[in-house]
């Protein structure tokens, strides 16, 4: 294994993946200590090297040793929260970091997901954000809207909803980059004890959770 482009199989619970030293030595990690130590690399008779760990995001740990931070991650927090713990177990901190800052930026697919949510809630309240996109920009973002202060309240589990806008093809209701027509984001605050209540208006949504919250 001293060439670092002479390839590498890998026996990760079972499935077969095939690499390079290059790669596996780019980030330090799991990997880059047991290819470049002195300490003796057991290789089965197939001539994989074995991990018992499970194969089923490992695709994903090749490409971040290929990728860095452009590796795509999965969109909704379950997955994420999987990829983050076989970072750790390969040593891989950069990508450990990359889906902390991911998992701040949460989204449920379905209802079900979202009852699950709310039911497993751990803190005072679900704030639930629907925002609006077209031709995959921001649309119609409050002014008012403050990113950090939802991310790092203590008191909000926060959630993000993708809406597509409304009445895209008609353009008589855009004026100088505004869309009039078109839906503002909206607030649905999911708390067990306080009940359910919809803001269409941040200011006010910021008003409840610090006085009534």
């Amino acid at each position: 294994m001293d060439s670092i482009v002479e390839p590498i199989k890998l026996d990760i619970g079972g499935t077969v993946f095939e690499t390079c030293k290059l790669k596996l030595t780019k980030f330090d990690g799991f990997f880059k200590t047991m290819l470049t130590s002195d300490i003796p690399v057991s290789i089965d008779e197939s001539g994989c090297i074995f991990v018992d760990r499970s194969p089923k995001n490992f695709s994903l740990i090749l490409k971040y040793l290929k990728e860095g931070d452009d590796v795509e991650l999965p969109k909704f927090e379950r997955e994420l929260q999987e990829v983050r713990r076989e970072a750790e177990f390969y040593l891989l901190d950069g990508l450990v970091d990359l889906c902390d800052s991911f998992l701040k930026i949460r989204s449920y697919e379905t209802s079900e997901e979202l009852l699950h949510i709310i039911a497993n809630c751990k803190k005072t309240a679900i704030l639930v954000i629907s925002y609006t996109v077209h031709n995959d920009h921001l649309w119609n973002s409050p002014e008012s809207f403050n990113f950090q202060y939802v991310l790092e309240n203590p008191k909000l589990d926060v959630y993000f909803k993708q809406c597509e806008c409304e009445d895209e093809s008609d353009k008589s209701r855009r004026e100088d980059g505004v869309n009039k027509g078109h839906q503002s984001w909206i607030y649905r605050l999911y708390s067990p004890i306080k009940g359910f209540k919809t803001f269409t208006n941040f200011d006010k949504l910021e008003k409840y959770i610090n006085g009534r919250l």
